[in-house]
């Protein structure tokens, strides 16, 4: 008996000590018994606690759903688990996790519930402030239209965000593939892309590229990747990265150049209807003048006919210009030959050797240019050369063009005598080339950058954005220089 007793005060001790809510009851559900832990978080009586199915020990909003739990597991007599709010003696709720389980007698008969209840409120709060950071992440991505991603190259596995799911087309219970990726792929970037996905998981560097779309509804979509490498914190991912559909920003840019290319267009019929034909009018008049001026007619003669050779000139002036305004300079891909040619052009020397050494480098695959960029790019460059084989008086010119994913680069740099400061930053007076350049970058949406220093030579740099400056969408590796190409000519 005495030993019984004191099993029965060590059991107690050991229920008592636990860091949980322990209670029993009778297998009707009726409460028999809480520890001592419990009259400290409930701060109630035994006699209260008995009554917690019209009282507040239970938050008001999981009462209900905690009755019929409980109701269920006694009638039933199985095990139960829930988790809801009980009520500190101080008022605060705190969330706990319930776990109720009957002791059987030999005959399977119910004699007893046992019930421990657990604080989980740090991971309760836990949970939450991931879910809303969840929630802000999907908002955020959802208005900036960019979507993450992670990608195992070793099992081909891909982990999709649900902008990215929206990006692509598809929805959220689909498994993401990159057989699935190079179906929505456009046809015309299809190849380019797949050669590109097998060179970023083997040579395993970070990367980024630009490709478009065609979903199955037939609309097109620009996109905008990158991807980092064996990111810490990600051990079963060799790539995350981010995903943008740039659609609205490319069809923005490509608005505004066709404006562009709409008024050129008007203008030069407004020269076609006005300018020449009131040229050829004045020749017809100077003509006709020339053959009614008897008196002095070798005087006459002399001044009609610089007349006549002056509205020929300007006839020939306003044809150059319509061609100019109507189509570019530049035929496709071809800005690098436009500009050599421009080089050579510049640097005759009558007939006498050349001035300079001029050597033109290509770095990337050559890409096609929107036309009104290209255009103006061609006649930026052709500016500096200009400056550099007439005004520098250097003997060595080079020109760098850079097709990047990201941006369109052009570089001219010799080692002449260089730009007085005054001039580089306000211009010469009536001397429009600077500021006629600084004009045609600010049209495009470039950034022209001018370096030059007294007897050390001048860099003018061009960097004109890829939305802007390209036709088609072309990625490729960041560290990638396979396709490096150099030509020189004197």
């Amino acid at each position: 008996m005495a030993s019984d007793h004191s099993g029965e005060l060590s059991y107690r001790l050991i229920v008592d000590t636990i860091p949980a809510l322990i209670l029993t009851a009778t297998p009707e559900g009726e409460l028999e018994y809480v520890n001592r832990q419990s009259y400290k978080y409930f701060g109630r009586s035994l006699d209260e606690l008995q009554k917690w199915r019209t009282t507040d020990a239970t938050h008001p909003d999981d009462l209900p759903q905690v009755i019929a739990v409980w109701a269920n597991a006694v009638a039933a007599c199985r095990p139960y688990e829930i988790e809801h709010r009980l009520r500190r003696a101080d008022g605060v709720y705190r969330w706990f996790q319930s776990r109720g389980v009957p002791m059987r007698n030999d005959d399977g008969g119910v004699v007893r519930w046992y019930v421990v209840m657990i604080d989980i409120d740090e991971r309760k709060q836990a949970e939450e402030s991931v879910r809303r950071s969840e929630a802000f992440l999907a908002e955020a991505q959802a208005l900036s239209q960019t979507g993450s991603w992670g990608w195992n190259t070793a099992t081909g596995d891909l982990y999709w965000s649900r902008e990215t799911y929206r990006i692509f087309g598809f929805t959220p219970d689909v498994a993401p593939t990159l057989p699935m990726i190079v179906d929505v792929v456009h046809p015309d970037d299809r190849a380019r892309f797949v050669r590109e996905v097998e060179m970023f998981a083997s040579v395993r560097t970070d990367f980024e590229h630009e490709y478009r779309l065609q979903l199955r509804d037939g609309s097109i979509k620009h996109v905008y990747a990158v991807g980092r490498f064996a990111v810490r914190g990600f051990p079963n991912l060799d790539f995350i990265g981010a995903v943008m559909d740039v659609t609205d920003r490319k069809q923005a840019a490509d608005a505004l150049l066709d404006e562009r290319v709409a008024e050129r267009t008007r203008i030069a019929r407004e020269l076609h209807d006005t300018l020449l034909q009131s040229f050829q009018g004045l020749i017809l008049r100077f003509q006709s003048a020339r053959d009614l001026l008897p008196a002095q007619p070798a005087k006459a003669a002399e001044a009609l006919d610089g007349a006549l050779d002056r509205a020929d000139q300007a006839i020939a002036e306003g044809r150059d210009a319509i061609q100019n305004l109507r189509s570019s300079t530049v035929v496709s891909n071809e800005l690098t030959q436009a500009i050599t040619t421009s080089a050579e052009e510049l640097n005759d020397g009558n007939g006498e050797k050349p001035s300079a050494i001029f050597n033109m480098s290509v770095e990337g695959s050559p890409r096609d240019l929107h036309p009104i960029v290209r255009d103006d790019i061609h006649r930026i460059a052709r500016e500096a050369l200009r400056n550099a084989f007439h005004h520098a008086q250097a003997d060595r010119i080079e020109a760098e063009i850079t097709y990047g994913t990201r941006e369109f680069r052009l570089r001219i740099r010799d080692n002449g005598k260089g730009i007085d400061p005054q001039h580089l930053s306000g211009g010469r007076v009536r001397h429009w080339g600077l500021a006629g350049m600084r004009e045609r970058a600010v049209q495009i949406g470039a950034q022209l950058n001018l370096w030059s220093e007294v007897g050390a030579g001048t860099e003018v740099e061009l960097r004109v954005p890829g939305g802007v400056a390209y036709t088609s969408a072309v990625g490729r590796g960041r560290e990638s220089r396979m396709d490096r190409k150099e030509s020189s000519g004197s």
